[in-house]
């Protein structure tokens, strides 16, 4: 075949094995621009198979030669041109692509070859705004209505999820079969089409709900795209128990929870016991490949009752596992974990404590403090935290692990849904940490490199198919459509209306390679995608500025004497001003000398997201004179477990809010200043 030689041309290029050994891509180019899965950079041969095929050999920054296929060669800067074009109009993009293609095809292999390094050169001077991978979680354009080979490999899959559940080598024979990205897909597509054309002729409510957007009953069934989103106010609450359910009637041997939210008002969900049996079980194939050769001490500190984490953690490893389940009773908790390390001890014997990030880090932090538990070591506690319900920070996971756990993993649920979607792994937190040293690849990720995501995890796409609904400010909401057949409530593009994206785990991967060439990852061998959450409620907005609640936790956790003090923190909105609130720790007395002057926590605080948050800064330099005093932004504290406090209390259900709005007059009464503090510091107790 044509084979043309470039030895001296200096791209800089980047690979791995764990993502495709047959593939390449640049270091200062974007890592998938055809905006498709499994279509990293440029498809690359050996010497062998270079016989074969129309090639380019280059020789790269390091010297080695690498024989690019010219075909991938002409579709990545086809695509790259395509980017290029501020009018999207699909048919005018259809033409320019054509006109594209074919002109590049025509050209010479330096002329490629020229071009590449032309682009990767002066791509951060093109008049060019870069943005995210712009491909992900877009819904097919495949009709509802699949082909006959489709309803098959459906048919097939729904048998393979009831199947994998029963062990965990099950689990890992059927997904060898299918262990790649476009493959993945593709079925998890086919089988939201086949869940959503059940739904429609089996739930009464859906079949009204699906009748809003036209004609349910044409032949030519409209796109998944097209089908109205599922909400809990416009879908749940506007229909009966029954009504939800398929034929309209409650599930034999049904299961009810509860949820609370951040509101405390209680919704019913109800569950059927196959389908629950099987939650059940994929859960504890996920604890079995983490720990696979380890005895396991489940401490769940998830509240029990009616509410469905707890309830549903408890039932998960009852029959599996040492665990012990009270709930969120912190005494309870550290009283067993105290008398358990005597007991049971050593590197063997792996302790799980599950429950909400602030609690957990509160009950390590006594422990810590207390002294009467050895964590790690031969003779220590070996302890993981699991934690859930609400996002966690890279400055809360490394303030848990220095209070005694090894490990922190965060999981993605609802009940509404299912109790754990999606969970870190220790090659998304390897990358997650990696991002919050290099603002440069959290812009190349999400297009800012502030407001960071604070969930990075990945999902089964054969259980749930997770699209993105477009936003009017740019990013998105997840909606969820569940794919296990056996589940007796339809979820058919469920939003719950978290501002989230999803990526391919080998375009994530990519993009850090980038920034750390030598970065561990061979988790990235399992092709299960990578989910993004930003939350409903963790951004304040003040005079147009928008303030996220992780840098308000930078700024705490930055101060030695404020991190030490407060125990819970939140942005406050109110009256159109914004406060930040902490609740004090207990203990804040010994962390604060009585002989030196406290700092103005004020003033520390609105400097440091000053630095990292110029929109803020913006907005407090123009804050009127008039008003400067009244609505600059001001530090309060409240007593630690006030009665009146709107932090959650400890054994409570209620998750905490990043972001506490209005509530003014009920909070008066519960606020101390700084210079109240000062008259407090030296107290045992606290007075108002």
């Amino acid at each position: 075949m044509k084979n043309s030689k470039y030895d001296k041309t200096p791209l800089i290029t980047i690979s791995d094995e764990n993502i495709d050994p047959k593939r390449i891509w640049f270091a200062a180019l974007p890592v998938n621009i055809r905006n498709e899965a499994g279509k990293i950079g440029i498809r690359t041969h050996n010497s062998f198979s270079a016989l074969f095929f129309r090639t380019i050999s280059i020789t790269n920054h390091l010297g080695k030669k690498i024989h690019l296929n010219r075909e991938s060669v002409v579709g990545y800067i086809s695509a790259y041109y395509d980017d290029m074009i501020l009018d999207k109009n699909p048919s005018g993009l259809h033409k320019a692509h054509q006109s594209h293609y074919k002109e590049l095809k025509d050209l010479s292999d330096q002329s490629l070859i020229d071009i590449l390094a032309h682009i990767q050169y002066h791509y951060l001077e093109l008049q060019y705004t870069k943005k995210f991978l712009n491909h992900r979680g877009v819904l097919s354009v495949v009709p509802l209505k699949p082909s006959v080979f489709a309803r098959v490999r459906v048919w097939f899959m729904d048998l393979f999820i009831q199947v994998s559940s029963l062990a965990i080598w099950v689990f890992k024979f059927f997904l060898m079969m299918q262990n790649d990205e476009t493959s993945l897909k593709k079925i998890s597509e086919e089988m939201a089409q086949q869940r959503a054309i059940e739904a429609i002729h089996t739930t009464p409510a859906y079949k009204k709900h699906v009748a809003t957007s036209g004609d349910v009953e044409r032949k030519s069934l409209p796109l998944l795209a097209d089908l109205p989103p599922m909400t809990k106010e416009s879908y749940i609450n506007k229909n009966d128990e029954k009504s939800i359910c398929r034929g309209g009637v409650l599930p034999d041997q049904a299961k009810f929870d509860t949820s609370s939210g951040t509101t405390g008002e209680p919704t019913i969900w109800i569950r059927n016991e196959s389908d629950y049996k099987l939650v059940l079980n994929n859960l504890r194939i996920k604890l079995d490949a983490l720990y696979p050769d380890k005895e396991i001490v489940f401490i769940n500190a998830f509240a029990m009752g009616p509410w469905a984490t707890g309830t549903t953690l408890h039932d998960m490893v009852a029959p599996h596992y040492h665990h012990f389940s009270p709930g969120a009773q912190k005494d309870a908790i550290k009283s067993f974990i105290k008398k358990m390390a005597q007991i049971k001890n050593g590197p063997k014997t792996q302790y799980i404590l599950a429950g909400y990030p602030p609690f957990i880090e509160e009950i390590l932090g006594e422990l810590q403090h207390e002294k009467r538990v050895n964590f790690g070591g031969n003779k220590g506690v070996h302890l993981c935290a699991f934690v859930g319900g609400q996002g966690m920070s890279e400055i809360t996971r490394t303030n848990i692990m220095n209070k005694g756990a090894q490990m922190v993993l965060s999981g993605y649920g609802a009940t509404d849904l299912d109790l754990n979607i999606a969970t870190e792994d220790p090659l998304t937190i390897r990358i997650k940490r990696l991002a919050e040293q290099y603002p440069a690849m959290m812009e190349e990720l999400f297009g800012s490199s502030r407001n960071k995501p604070s969930f990075w995890g990945r999902w089964d796409p054969r259980q749930y198919h997770v699209s993105v609904t477009p936003c009017e400010e740019g990013k998105g909401t997840l909606s969820f459509t569940c794919l296990r057949k056996t589940r007796s409530s339809p979820r058919i593009r469920y939003d719950l209306g978290d501002i989230g994206e999803v990526m391919t785990i080998d375009e994530l991967v990519a993009v850090a390679k980038k920034y750390d060439p030598s970065l561990d990852i061979s988790e990235a061998k399992l092709k299960f995608p990578v989910m993004f959450v930003w939350g409903r409620e963790s951004v304040a907005i003040f005079r147009g500025a928008n303030i996220a609640y992780d840098e308000l936790e930078k700024a705490v956790f930055l101060h030695e004497d404020l991190k030490k003090i407060v125990r819970k923190f939140s942005l406050w909105e109110h009256d159109g001003k914004l406060d930040f609130l902490f609740e004090l720790d207990p203990t804040f007395q010994e962390h604060i000398s009585t002989h030196s002057p406290l700092e103005d926590f004020t003033e520390w605080i609105i400097k440091t997201i000053q630095n990292s948050n110029s929109e803020f800064a913006d907005a407090v330099s123009k804050i009127p004179s008039e008003i400067q005093s009244s609505h600059t932004p001001k530090v309060y504290f409240i007593a630690a477990d006030d009665p009146h406090s709107p932090f959650p209390k400890t054994n409570t259900q209620v998750k905490q809010k990043p972001v506490i709005r209005d509530e003014e007059a009920s909070l008066q009464a519960t606020l101390l200043t700084s210079d109240g503090l000062q008259d407090h510091k030296s107290e045992t107790t606290l007075r108002r």
